[in-house]
């Protein structure tokens, strides 16, 4: 009896440890299939679900005039506009932070083909409006809508900021936001992932049509290294790269996007007077061969003067002055804004 007991639980361990061998087997070798099919499944679908998710947010095309719910200042730019171009309004955009408001009431459009700056002194708002339209912010208060090149219309507010790419709004930041341990072409071709298409598997074997639409977005990123002279610096480090280097590297990055509205936060910040007028001379090549919209904010003046067609104040998270630079640099409100009270000047030199 000892011993028939004995040699059943030895069969019962062997069974067992054949059991517990299976699952091993089983988790070893399922779950890379598992996460295959799923991304597989994610590839495949994943077109439909953004499309679905994207029409959610999404107007049908509006009838020309004063769109439904803007202000007569977004509308006014509306108006104004040329066709077949992007562009962009906030109404009654309010930024909190606790306590703190960093945008009141701000109503602004962005026109297709314009190329417009945004200035007001240090803490003016002027980047908070930059990352509401880009997504970075979400508004306290208010709406940002975005018509495409087919007028149709999108809710900006509502969209995260890849999303918000897709539609075609790229942007440049104050502090330069490279991967510094790659490469200038690496960064550049970045710039190209709202295009890309495909999943896991066909990315990893690269080949067939994926290997097409690489060869295809990296026409376009030569095309962008060509027009911003970054040849000899194509293949070098961005982190080794002088300032000013690296700024460009940054704007090409943007520019690899194919924006309709191109968002430049101090593009010039920390340059010299020759990259200073290197940059501008880009920004306006952007402008006028590219057929970009370009949205520039700066502290040098008499370079936002010279090139740009449209100016906005900001002062205080509220726009106190808006038209051609000639107005705005006459305007008495910007003058204060920069200058101070003359009682108070007159106080201080006294």
């Amino acid at each position: 009896g000892g011993n028939q007991h004995r040699g059943q639980r030895r069969n019962d361990d062997r069974s067992g440890g054949q059991s517990r061998t299976g699952h091993t087997l089983i988790r070893i070798v399922g779950g890379p299939l598992v996460n295959t099919g799923r991304s597989i499944f994610k590839s495949i679908f994943g077109s439909i679900f953004h499309a679905h998710r994207v029409r959610r947010y999404t107007t049908p095309p509006v009838s020309p005039g004063v769109p439904q719910g803007l202000s007569r200042t977004a509308a006014g730019a509306d108006m104004n506009e040329p066709d077949g171009r992007a562009s962009v309004h906030l109404d009654g955009v309010t930024l909190r932070f606790g306590g703190v408001t960093a945008l009141e009431d701000v109503c602004l459009g962005i026109r297709g083909g314009e190329l417009l700056a945004l200035i007001g002194p240090n803490g003016a708002g002027k980047t908070s409006v930059l990352n509401c339209i880009s997504g970075l912010y979400r508004p306290t208060e208010g709406a940002i809508t975005l018509r495409d090149a087919t007028g149709r219309s999108h809710a900006l507010h509502r969209l995260q900021p890849h999303r918000i790419a897709r539609l075609g709004v790229a942007r440049t930041f104050q502090t330069i936001e490279l991967f510094k341990h790659m490469t200038a072409l690496d960064n550049i071709m970045l710039g190209r992932h709202v295009h890309m298409r495909g999943g896991v598997l066909s990315g990893g074997l690269f080949w067939g049509p994926q290997r097409r639409r690489e060869i295809h977005h990296r026409v376009r990123v030569e095309e962008v290294i060509d027009f911003l002279n970054l040849e000899p610096i194509r293949h070098a480090i961005v982190g080794s790269l002088p300032y000013g280097q690296q700024k460009l590297v940054e704007l090409g990055r943007a520019l690899a996007l194919d924006p309709e509205i191109l968002l430049l936060d101090e593009p010039m910040a920390g340059m010299n007077s020759e990259e200073k007028e290197s940059m501008a001379r880009f920004i306006l090549d952007v402008h006028e061969e590219w057929g970009g919209t370009p949205v520039v904010i700066d502290h040098d003046m008499d370079v936002i003067m010279d090139i740009s067609e449209r100016v906005i104040v900001l002062e205080f998270g509220q726009v106190i002055a808006e038209g051609s630079p000639t107005e705005v640099r006459a305007d008495p409100r910007v003058i204060e804004a920069y200058l101070g009270h003359r009682e108070s000047a007159a106080g201080a030199v006294s």
